[in-house]
């Protein structure tokens, strides 16, 4: 159940048949497993922890509920939370992992971008929808001490932009998204502002087998106009198709509290933008 390598290894794979075969036959064996221990978790989810089969696991962080790991893959439950992104329903909770499995499928979109024998990878990606219940179900990839290159883990307070071949591979990314590089307040105002290619809060870590991942992709997207809560900020995003086809490139970071310098100028670009969708794109659509 060696997920990242055997998704690396079909990659690489130069026979386009061959390739194909090795990838929909791990997709198969991807989607087969979650679905099957995710509807235990589900089903055990109301036992005492000491009668569940698979048990909780304590791995960091508030969001996505409790957190499972087995078979190699990472299950996490979308429940309500009072933590940020605040999700005062379940539903927003779901919402929010379906997100993150449209941002990957966003980032998939650069899975052959390279920065020298550097990869940008993804894990894989699915969500088990059970009995009234979701879990977001992700493989685990080979990450150390340290790993983070690019981006935030801690919601701002720490920029990470120094490595170069994260960056390089960020900004082939950002270009096919056609996402707007932008600046991200620092924490001191005696340092220089750094400028990402993608959400602050995405994150891109170097794995220990050399490649690099990127996570935590539910903000890939750029969001629609004036949200009201944290949580709709993370829900209520443009449609990468609209992106692509928009006259400029759009920041993921507009209306958040990551920008600070030209900040109204992104925001504007986003306005603009739902006005265009609204007034030409959907009646010239209908």
């Amino acid at each position: 159940w060696r997920w990242c390598e055997r998704y690396r290894a079909a990659l690489l794979c130069r026979d386009r048949a061959e390739q194909l075969q090795q990838l929909a036959a791990l997709g198969r064996d991807f989607v087969y497993a979650a679905r099957a221990y995710g509807q235990t978790i589900i089903d055990e989810r109301h036992l005492p922890e000491h009668h569940r089969t698979v048990h909780t696991q304590k791995l960091g962080g508030v969001c996505g509920g409790d957190k499972y790991v087995v078979h190699g893959i990472l299950f996490k439950f979308a429940l309500a939370t009072t933590r940020p992104p605040v999700c005062t329903t379940a539903q927003q909770a779901m919402k929010i992992s379906q997100r993150e499995r449209l941002g990957v499928m966003c980032y998939e979109r650069c899975s052959g971008i390279q920065s020298g024998a550097h990869h940008l990878m993804l894990p894989l990606f699915a969500l088990v929808d059970y009995r009234g219940f979701r879990l977001s179900a992700a493989s685990l990839v080979p990450l150390g001490r340290a790993s983070l290159r690019y981006g935030s883990a801690d919601a701002g307070r720490t920029i990470h932009c120094s490595d170069p071949i994260a960056s390089d591979l960020m900004a082939q990314a950002a270009k096919v998204l056609h996402i707007a590089p932008h600046p991200i307040k620092r924490r001191r105002r005696s340092e220089p502002e750094p400028e990402l290619c993608a959400a602050a809060d995405i994150e891109v870590h170097l794995g220990s087998d050399g490649q690099y991942y990127v996570l935590d992709t539910a903000r890939a997207m750029p969001p629609l106009p004036y949200p009201r809560t944290s949580a709709e900020m993370v829900t209520r995003h443009f449609r990468p198709e609209f992106v692509g086809s928009y006259r400029i490139p759009l920041s993921p970071d507009a209306f958040s509290g990551f920008g600070v310098s030209r900040q109204e100028e992104y925001n504007g670009h986003v306005v603009e933008a739902a006005r265009v969708l609204v007034v030409e794109r959907v009646p010239t659509a209908a």
